[in-house]
Order: C-alpha cells, then sequence, then structure tokens
C-alpha cells in the first residue's frame, strides 16, 4: 500500500460524471507486484478491505473509474 486517502463523500474530476458515496469512499493506492514467471491480471473488484471490527468493505467499479488518471486507485465502499 503506497496511500491510504482521507474519507470522502464524492469522487470523479474527470469526463464521467462524479459518484457519490452512500456513507464515504476511502480512496486506497495499492502496490501491486507478480513475483511469479508468468503474466497475472490484477482486477480491483477481486479487492476488500476489512476493518478492525471485521466489517467488509467492497470494490466501487464505478468510482474507481472516475479516480484513476493513469495510477492504480481502489475506491472502497
Amino acid at each position: 500500500m503506497t496511500a491510504i486517502d482521507p474519507p470522502v463523500k464524492v469522487v470523479g474530476d474527470n469526463p464521467y460524471p462524479p459518484k457519490t458515496a452512500q456513507g464515504q469512499y476511502i480512496l486506497v493506492h495499492p502496490t501491486v507486484t507478480n513475483i511469479g514467471n508468468k503474466a497475472q491480471s490484477y482486477w480491483a473488484n477481486n479487492q476488500k478491505l476489512i476493518d478492525d471490527q471485521g466489517r467488509e468493505f467492497e470494490n466501487d467499479t464505478m468510482a474507481g473509474i472516475n479516480v484513476n488518471d493513469g495510477g492504480a486507485k481502489v475506491a472502497l465502499r
């Protein structure tokens, strides 16, 4: 993980319409390294955040599209 941004209510500063969270978005900047010897795919939809109370938060695909500017970010709701 390279960074976790402070919570936000709305994401999107590109040509796509902004995405508003039901609660808040947490933007996570993961570092992904393939340690194998063949190509692999990374899918943000396969990621989830589990907080210290055991609650699970899923990726929001449309919010992720709104925040990705060439760098990998996962928008968790």
